[in-house]
This record gives structure tokens, sequence and C-alpha cells, in this order.
């Protein structure tokens, strides 16, 4: 599964710290990651240990059919 981690949504929440630590105290792990800064998010790719319920500052990065 994929992440989008939105700045801006998790500090409305009281999350505050770098996303990768944020990823890290939820147990959250991940492949690799990139900085989407013109959008102020962090996209996660390849995420293990998802919780069912995500936090309203995450969400999935759905693939598009043709991918």
């Amino acid at each position: 599964m994929d992440l989008r981690f939105c700045y801006y949504k998790a500090h409305d929440l009281g999350f505050v710290g770098h996303a990768q630590t944020v990823m890290k105290e939820l147990g959250i792990t991940y492949e690799s990651c990139r900085p989407q800064s013109i959008a102020d998010q962090f996209w996660f790719f390849e995420c293990k240990n998802v919780p069912k319920k995500l936090p309203g500052f995450l969400s999935e990065i759905k693939k598009p059919c043709n991918a």
C-alpha cells in the first residue's frame, strides 16, 4: 500500500515532527518515500503494518488502472 502524509492535516490533529518520525511512531514501515514540497506532503511507498483505520492525515495513494 502506498500512503500520502499531509502535513497541514497532521498539525491540525496535534501531530508534530517529521513525517518519517510520525510513521515510525505509528509502527508503519515503508520501502521508500518522496517529498512533495509543493503540496506539503510526503508519499510513502510499499507500506507495511498499516492500521485498518488510517489517521486523518494519511490516505492511500490509488494507482491508475493501467499501472
